[in-house]
């Protein structure tokens, strides 16, 4: 049987860079999402479903902004792996990023606002770690507000991917994948930045407070990948 790998890609972790190193590994026939510049695509979960389910699809690798429970949701052998970041960075990164599109609108706004408070900023690494199948619905745009049942299996959904990895020590995440695999993910890549901004502390403090589950759940991955070394923010120091 063909092996076949689900990359749960948590949105502003570093995932970008590491999806252009899989073209390295990988057809584009071979990848789901297809290479594109439809953003859409990558967080079309029920697609990604029907394509994982297909008994003739050539896709080898899942790699979008796709709840990790789809592999519960669409049966058969899954090798599976993520990337998770420091909640209060990435955050920032995706206000950040948000701000860079649309320069006429100030961090707080951008928070403010329901719709992107919900798909970018509430805990969004338990949202798609967490999620059972029945609240897949449609993905990232599900309804559901994270909450502590979804920390929970967030944390043994981690326990059990293949590979997990933190950004702040992206190069171990890449040595890791590539002896587990046997893959050779080549030159290491470092994309889609967000430019720098200055963060109102008020603003920071709510990002804090809002994402405790997700706080949790990266202190989580800390400990299963043994890095004890960490600054008063929790981030790793080496």
């Amino acid at each position: 049987m063909t092996e076949r790998w689900f990359f749960a890609h948590l949105m502003k972790t570093g995932g970008t860079s590491l999806f252009f190193m899989l073209q390295r590994q990988f057809a584009r026939r071979e990848m789901f999402p297809p290479v594109s510049d439809n953003d859409m695509v990558s967080v079309d979960a029920p697609a990604a479903l029907a394509e994982m389910k297909r008994a003739d699809s050539p896709c080898r690798i899942i790699s979008g902004h796709f709840p990790l429970s789809c592999v519960e949701e669409a049966g058969g052998a899954w090798r599976t792996f993520t990337l998770l970041r420091h909640p209060l960075d990435r955050v920032l990164s995706a206000l950040k990023r948000q701000s860079d599109r649309d320069p006429n609108e100030t961090m707080e706004t951008i928070y403010n606002n329901p719709l992107r408070f919900h798909l970018l900023f509430d805990n969004h690494m338990v949202k798609m770690l967490g999620v059972p199948p029945d609240e897949i619905d449609v993905g990232i745009f599900s309804p559901v507000r994270p909450e502590r049942r979804h920390l929970d299996r967030a944390m043994a959904a981690l326990e059990r991917c293949d590979v997990i990895g933190v950004q702040e020590d992206f190069e171990a995440l890449c040595q890791r994948l590539e002896s587990t695999f046997d893959w050779h993910l080549g030159e290491r890549l470092m994309v889609n930045r967000a430019s720098e901004h200055d963060v109102p502390s008020e603003l920071v403090e709510r990002i804090r407070t809002d994402n405790q589950l997700d706080f949790e759940l990266y202190a989580h991955a800390l400990q299963l990948l043994d890095i004890t070394a960490t600054d008063e923010q929790g981030r790793p120091t080496s």
